[in-house]
């Protein structure tokens, strides 16, 4: 998955970067260099948004069961 591609799917599905950060368990900083191609995007995000993109309901558990405080950079 490019950059672009996260960024656009992440629109697509309604969210903000800091949410996409929030349920996905990482710093918004960090979901900010994937859209900016300052990092490379790891595998298990790229899973998990395509998941979030292809699976009803399965941007609604991450909602519900999101990483609080989670402080780590990835």
């Amino acid at each position: 998955m490019t950059p672009t591609a996260l960024s656009s799917t992440r629109r697509a599905l309604g969210l903000t970067i800091a949410d996409a950060a929030r349920f996905a368990g990482v710093e918004r900083r960090t979901w900010d260099r994937w859209e900016h191609g300052e990092r490379a995007i790891p595998l298990p995000v790229v899973a998990l948004v395509t998941l979030w993109r292809d699976l009803p309901g399965a941007l609604e558990y991450s909602r519900a069961n999101r990483v609080a405080d989670n402080t780590e950079d990835v």
